[in-house]
């Protein structure tokens, strides 16, 4: 369980400490029981390149996932089959035509989706490798929150990119409710450096999270993606937005 770090300075120490112990019990509460059937929705872009070599590509998909003891599923409905194909035969004439039905399934896995259906243990994977600095009072949809403040370190990135990075920040914010549960969090990552002396590069990477309790567990309704990278001369920025909507059966 972290704890508030004793090098850093906090707006309150004891507040902060109530803060952070709320919201780890709230994690350990918010487990997943029962069966759980969603409606996930996903559209992303990505333009790589610059000016007039520039490609842009979007994607557009969405599935059926459920999350039961047998283990997580997702279905894609027959309409999204069917664009699939269509895009298949499109691609195998034409390696440049637009496939925002392929596109978007790329994105649309189980592992990108887990996460959504299993927020709680999803935000103790982040919490693992940051450090706690501090809470204070805030408003999250004009309702009164706590905002929770964490650095992550540079073990986010691989060894051989460590390798060669200069520059780190790394930030991770959760605002939960007066019960210590999570409403949202953003995580916030950079890095700069230089690699083989001559190519400089940087890295952004931004991801906002929007939570609700739903029969006794946590779930992502929300979640935006976005990436940006440059160096060697060339430029990427990728954008993936998903929402999640709880269907009765």
């Amino acid at each position: 369980m972290l704890a508030v770090a004793a090098d850093k300075e906090v707006h309150d120490p004891e507040f902060a400490q109530a803060s952070l112990q709320q919201l780890n019990r709230a994690l350990a509460r918010l487990k997943p029981t029962g069966s759980l059937t969603t409606q996930v929705a996903l559209s992303s872009a990505h333009n790589a390149g610059e000016d007039e070599d520039m490609i842009s590509r979007t994607g557009r998909a969405w599935a059926t996932v459920k999350d039961s003891d047998k283990g997580l599923s997702l279905n894609y409905s027959s309409e999204l089959l069917q664009q699939m194909t269509l895009e298949t035969q499109q691609r195998a004439a034409d390696a440049d035509a637009a496939t925002p039905a392929l596109d978007g399934v790329d994105e649309l896995t189980l592992a990108n989706v887990q996460p959504m259906l299993r927020a709680a243990a999803a935000i103790r994977q982040e919490l693992q490798t940051a450090e706690y600095l501090g809470a204070e009072e805030d408003t999250y949809q004009g309702n009164r929150a706590r905002r929770l403040e964490f650095t992550l370190s540079d073990e986010r990135l691989t060894k051989r990119q460590r390798k060669y990075v200069k520059d780190y920040d790394g930030a991770y914010t959760v605002w939960t409710d007066e019960q210590g549960n999570p409403l949202a969090s953003r995580t916030r990552m950079s890095a700069r450096g230089r690699a083989f002396i001559v190519i400089s590069f940087t890295i952004t990477i931004e991801s906002d999270s929007h939570y609700r309790v739903h029969d006794g567990r946590l779930i992502t309704t929300r979640r935006a993606d976005y990436q940006l990278s440059s160096g060697a001369g060339e430029r990427s920025e990728r954008l993936v937005n998903k929402t999640l909507e709880v269907i009765d059966e």
